[in-house]
């Protein structure tokens, strides 16, 4: 994946998220290209799977996550879970937004990594 020069935001967070800066040069804009192994990316290492258990109709107290479901027409969005029992209580709002519902899967990570949120700074 290549980064411009003004991505500066943009490597910082694929570096928190386990990338490194190879040896490469990206063809399109002549950019750095960095790399990750997936097993190395924390939002993939880091991600938990659970049964959904129960839909609220509000967000359950718990940090922002990155939620999504596992079907082939992959959708993600902001959330939070609480974990009860084995089973995911999340928002029926989210559980929309994932098209998911009571014993679907979803998958859940926290959305910033463990030492500081991701930026916010927008380009």
């Amino acid at each position: 994946m290549s980064c411009i020069h003004n991505g500066k935001p943009g490597r910082n967070l694929l570096k928190r998220e386990g990338f490194a800066p190879s040896k490469l040069v990206d063809i399109f804009d002549a950019g750095p290209v960095i790399e990750a192994k997936v097993k190395e990316v924390r939002s993939i290492s880091e991600s938990q799977l659970a049964p959904v258990g129960k839909l609220l109709d509000h967000e359950p107290r718990s940090e922002r996550m990155v939620l999504s479901n596992t079907h082939l027409d992959f959708r993600a969005c902001f959330g939070h879970v609480r974990m009860e029992e084995g089973s995911a209580l999340l928002s029926a709002t989210a559980a929309e937004a994932l098209e998911i519902g009571v014993g679907d899967l979803v998958r859940y990570v926290p959305a910033h990594p463990e030492g500081g949120k991701l930026s916010s700074h927008r380009n």
